[in-house]
């Protein structure tokens, strides 16, 4: 029998022993859920699910971009008729803004081939259709079936592993059927969010002959960058020329169309060098035009943590706040479709009232070189009591020292100018068509 100071040293000894184990074990273990926290509640933990605002759940690889993808939830949901009812409302067009996209949307155009599968047509492809996709001068949806909805297959399958074959496919498609019809060709996903008009600006400064591409541009596995594909790229048609007629048909110079894996825009961004396509920069002096997030993630600084994959990826340095975005900004990604259509209302319908838009008929025709002959329909919201004021308004006359008088006699006590109905019934002098007693007709100028 052990004595008993034996006993009590050893149990003593154990006890010590399995509390240093328990607290060693209670630290690691919080401050690995503490780290998880943190990068989960901001939706760029590993592999973290984040059910926002957005009514979307978005699974982020904080060290791997290819790895992310967005599930939407049912309360995306919208009917057939809510998309009617939207795709509706319009407001009047304004001279300047409508005679400038008429303009740009005959002279730049751009087809744009947006990346879906069967899953995801009424989920998904059925609101980038209602919203941005029917500014393109064609837009075509890119599956593994043909619908009716329409869409084209390109690929007999499915998956994240096929999205080269698909993307391969929709390029060859582009070229056999569609390379007249445009001047630019996009990529977008079916969570890409694209303002077109913005596409156009960008592209506008370039010849569709040069082999140029565009986009976010990232910097790790190509030489001269490659751009991120959820945020989509722009191709040239010498561009898409180029992929097909060379790279397509050389395995050294690009995968074939067998291959299953790898990133899309990683190997069409490959594939692109070799054959001598340029990587362009898209931003607008040293702010982003393609984001790969929503604008809430671009724009409130923090929401994506420093480890995360983003800030080693970029190209250019890559900022937070308001120098992360263009005012001139192309795309967001990972937009479920509840917010296609509050960036479709904020882009398109809200307008703060004196700010950004033409208001009076400005000499809009010499400044974006259109003919004198406008059509009626791009002049602007019809208001026919301004018009018949305007009509009636008379040129001014040299003053006559006489009448000034007179009205002097007239003035209103207080505000010193004539007001009210008397005042618009007051004929015009006598020759205010004429200056100077004589001469043509003086044509008023228009006031910006």
């Amino acid at each position: 029998m052990a004595p008993s100071g034996v006993m009590k040293g050893s149990t003593t000894k154990q006890i010590f022993i399995n509390f240093l184990f328990g607290l060693l074990f209670g630290t690691v273990f919080t401050h690995i859920l503490m780290r998880f926290s943190d990068d989960g509640a901001a939706g760029n933990g590993f592999f973290a699910g984040v059910d926002s605002i957005y009514d979307q759940t978005v699974k982020f690889d904080a060290h791997d971009p290819h790895g992310a993808h967005i599930e939407v939830n049912d309360r995306n949901k919208v009917s057939q008729e809510e998309l009617s009812r939207f795709s509706a409302h319009k407001h009047d067009v304004l001279l300047g803004e409508n005679a400038l996209n008429s303009r740009m949307f005959d002279q730049v155009r751009v087809l744009c081939w947006v990346m879906t599968n069967p899953a995801n047509i009424q989920s998904k492809a059925a609101h980038v259709k209602a919203t941005w996709a029917g500014r393109c001068n064609k837009v075509l949806f890119v599956s593994s079936q043909f619908t009716d909805f329409p869409t084209i297959a390109v690929v007999d399958h499915e998956g994240r592993e096929y999205l080269w074959q698909k993307t391969r496919g929709a390029f060859q498609y582009i070229y056999d059927h569609h390379l007249q019809d445009a001047d630019w060709f996009l990529k977008a996903d079916d969570d890409t969010y694209v303002i077109v008009e913005n596409m156009r600006k960008l592209v506008s400064q370039y010849e569709p002959s040069q082999p140029i591409y565009f986009g976010r541009k990232f910097k790790p596995y190509v030489a001269q960058g490659y751009m991120s594909g959820g945020a989509g790229y722009i191709l040239s048609r010498e561009a898409v020329k180029l992929l097909v007629e060379k790279g397509f048909q050389d395995p050294k110079l690009c995968r074939q169309g067998t291959y299953v894996g790898g990133a899309e825009d990683v190997e069409i961004g490959r594939c692109l060098m070799n054959v001598g396509v340029k990587a362009g920069d898209s931003r607008t002096g040293v702010r982003e035009t393609f984001h790969p997030f929503v604008p809430q993630q671009m724009i409130v600084p923090n929401i994506l943590p420093k480890k995360f994959w983003y800030w080693s990826y970029n190209f250019y340095e890559a900022k937070e706040g308001p120098e992360c975005c263009s005012d001139y900004s192309v795309s967001f990604h990972y937009v479920a479709p509840n917010m296609m259509y509050q960036l479709e209302y904020m882009v398109y319908h809200l307008r703060p009232f004196g700010v950004g838009y033409y208001t009076c008929p400005a000499d809009i025709r010499s400044i974006i070189g259109l003919p004198a002959d406008v059509p009626q329909a791009l002049q602007g919201p019809s208001n026919p009591e301004k018009k018949q004021a305007a009509a009636e308004q008379p040129e001014q006359a040299e003053p006559d020292p006489g009448k000034q008088e007179s009205a002097k006699q007239e003035e209103h006590p207080k505000e010193g100018v004539a007001s009210g109905p008397e005042a618009a019934k007051k004929e015009p002098p006598a020759g205010a068509e004429q200056k100077d007693g004589g001469g043509e007709k003086q044509e008023e100028k228009p006031k910006v």
